[in-house]
């Protein structure tokens, strides 16, 4: 989701416990998985302790009273992921896993193979059941068993009883599913009509899709067949069985093959390799052996060389464009890794630039006011300072950067100190023991239900890393504190039970998400890709402050794959893909699991849709500037960019790309109120000379 600005989730829930069912191949966790990073809280096994002595130093709280639908409640519970409406609510949410759309229900589950529709300013592909998986019972819970990098087990439960276990995995067009003993259920749907029946299967259509139901003929004793669907009778011995849904009636032999071998586990490993950046997905079945596999355009267009040599099965339309179907266990990926700036180049500036910038520095710091509170609008304050300072260091401007880090140092302190202290009211963070995660208060926008920690705490680290450039005292002092944040919002340590594994970023898609629970109708959702972006951006510069190798490592991976989704799915989307076919817009401002929008949480103004995709700005924004025929037409693209009303600064400085002197007249115009609390006169000025080299 993105930024919840306007809504705030009201379902709060408490713990529940999975009995274990007799079908369990899909309900056993998948177990620790290995990567290329291990735990980057610091370098060594024995400082990464010290941060666990630091959760038991902090408040421990959460808001959330209700009942939390998972079934180890030992381990964090999966908040910002396309699934986590599970664990928010008795049943779920639609489940977008592409190509199928899949909702738990109180008697069953739901199927859909969504429909993309565009209109002018919403590309849509709603979840409308295909077919309906109900069982005898009633008002099931549905509850998360487990869940790794591309997939999630998930348990239907009645009472004390386990009815049934499905695994839903990101790119397989298989639901695969199990049922107890003699529990009977009817495959329903409107449009059903019967294409072919054999001993193990039934191909059909719904609304002129072709779903198939696989199942043992030793397992499910008669499938019958009326114009409803298909009544199941399940054999004493219980049932495994998968619904699929096929790209045409001619892949029943292919989709056969692998249907009855469950998918168990999946993980998505990177690894820096020079200039570029070498990533996977691995699944791993029942037998270990290959299965079906869709892969959308963005990692079908990176195929290691190794990997050309497969043949597509079939297509799916979805609204992340054309899914194309393979068959494998080990799907490889390689993309050029973009050089990360540290800082914007102003040393090298000529004489009266720097003097120029000189001016603004200290015009700058004797405005500086702290008001904000929260952790949203005092971090943005904290980044724009953290952005001033590095300029004033590179000028050697000895007394503006005293007063700087002083003013950033004295807050990030106050914020550590005001954590570690028994009682505070404000400006401090506290350990969600529920939910395994920091919050802080003040919180905004939902952060106490965990929307958008990585835009909060990615403008909080990216201050800390550039201060800890400059005062080692700093640094020596409040690592362990930073860290917390960094582990809250991309603990890569699979086998740490206190944060979750990179809480919201989703490997197979390539982007974040934001809402910490994921209670729409669309699913989950992201707004500012750019401040997602920040986020990895600041974790790369926190790398370099604290000299971890393997942090950067990861840091780059994340923005890399972040960036160039910013790029793709948000502001650069091809227009003459089908999908975008009465689509009036040439950005995207909100993206869901089961629409694209042109519309913002905030403000329904075009610069607020234009803005949020560019916000904050800062050495880590060059990506945004790679097509400057886009960025010219981007700007071009709506009438209200010629005299916006709002993110002024933001738009200016994105229009440099193409044009850096009618940039320059926008910025010289801006009143103070129209730069943003991110932004600051020195920054645009050193953006604009420094984008000229």
């Amino acid at each position: 989701m993105v930024r919840q600005r306007t809504l705030i989730i009201g379902m709060f829930l408490i713990f529940g416990l999975l009995v274990f069912g007799a079908i369990k191949f899909i309900v056993e966790p998948a177990g620790s998985l290995s990567v290329d990073t291990q735990s980057l809280r610091t370098q060594s096994d024995a400082a990464s302790k010290l941060v666990y002595e630091d959760i038991d130093n902090l408040k421990h709280k959460t808001v959330i009273r209700n009942r939390i639908f998972t079934a180890r409640p030992d381990l964090p519970v999966p908040t910002n992921q396309w699934y986590s409406s599970v664990a928010f609510a008795q049943t779920s949410e639609p489940l977008f896993v592409y190509p199928l759309a899949v909702k738990m229900n109180g008697d069953g589950f739901g199927v859909s193979y969504p429909k993309v529709v565009s209109t002018a300013d919403t590309v849509f592909a709603s979840y409308n059941p295909d077919l309906r998986v109900s069982f005898e019972k009633n008002n099931m819970d549905a509850l998360i068993a487990s869940h790794d990098d591309l997939s999630v087990a998930i348990s239907q439960k009645s009472k004390d009883e386990t009815v049934s276990e499905i695994r839903l995995t990101h790119g397989s067009p298989y639901v695969f599913a199990s049922v107890l003993p003699k529990k009977s259920f009817r495959i329903l749907a409107d449009d059903f009509s019967l294409v072919e029946k054999g001993d193990n299967f039934v191909l059909f259509t719904v609304h002129g899709k072709f779903f198939a139901l696989f199942f043992s003929r030793n397992e499910v004793m008669t499938a019958e067949q009326d114009k409803r669907g298909i009544d199941v009778f399940v054999s004493d011995r219980g049932a495994r069985f998968s619904i699929a849904v096929l790209p045409d009636s001619k892949s029943l032999d292919v989709f056969k093959k692998y249907a009855f071998d469950p998918i168990v586990s999946t993980e998505a490993s990177f690894d820096a390799d020079g200039k570029a950046m070498k990533s996977r997905f691995a699944i791993t079945t029942q037998n270990n052996a290959e299965t079906l596999f869709a892969l959308l355009p963005k990692s079908t267009l990176a195929f290691d060389a190794d990997m050309k040599h497969l043949q597509p099965i079939g297509k799916y339309q979805t609204l992340r464009g054309e899914q194309t179907l393979y068959q494998g266990k080990s799907f490889g990926f390689s993309r050029d890794m973009p050089d990360l700036l540290l800082q914007l180049p102003v040393s090298s500036l000529s004489s009266a630039e720097q003097e120029r910038l000189r001016s603004l520095v200290r015009d700058d710091v004797s405005n500086i006011s702290i008001t904000e509170e929260d952790t949203y609008f005092l971090g943005k304050k904290l980044f724009a300072l953290a952005n001033i300072l590095d300029i004033a260091e590179q000028l050697d401007m000895d007394s503006e950067s005293a007063v700087l880090r002083m003013k950033i140092r004295s807050e990030l302190e106050l914020w550590r100190s005001n954590t570690l202290a028994k009682e505070s009211k404000k400006k401090y963070f506290y350990y969600d023991s529920l939910v395994k995660g920091i919050v802080g208060e003040t919180a905004s926008f939902g952060s106490e239900l965990f929307n958008d920690h990585h835009f909060h705490y990615g403008y909080f680290i990216y201050a800390a890393s550039v201060l800890a450039r400059y005062d080692k005292e700093y640094l020596a002092d409040n690592e362990r504190f930073i860290n917390l944040l960094v582990q809250d919002i991309a603990n890569t340590d699979r086998k740490d039970t206190a944060f979750p594994y990179l809480r919201g970023f989703d490997a197979y898609e390539g982007h974040s998400f934001a809402s910490g629970q994921g209670l729409f109708a669309d699913g989950n959702n992201q707004e500012s890709s750019s401040e997602a972006v920040n986020a990895w951006y600041a974790l790369y510069l926190w790398s370099d402050a604290i000299g971890n190798k393997k942090l950067e490592e990861m840091a780059r991976y994340l923005y890399s794959e972040e960036s160039a989704s910013a790029i793709r799915d948000w502001l650069n989307i091809d227009r003459s893909d089908a999908r975008f076919a009465n689509f009036k817009h040439s950005f995207i401002s909100l993206v869901w699991g089961g629409k694209l929008d042109a519309a913002t949480w905030f403000n329904a103004r075009p610069e607020a849709r234009l803005g949020i995709q560019l916000l904050p700005i800062s050495p880590g924004s060059l990506y945004l500037g790679q097509d400057t025929k886009r960025v010219q037409e981007n700007m071009l693209s709506e009438p209200e960019f010629r005299n916006p009303t709002m993110f002024k600064d933001y738009l200016a400085m994105y229009s440099a790309f193409y044009d850096s002197d009618g940039a320059r007249r926008q910025i010289q115009s801006l009143k103070p109120e129209d730069i943003d609390g991110a932004n600051s006169k020195s920054f645009m000025e050193a953006w604009l000379m420094t984008s000229k080299k």
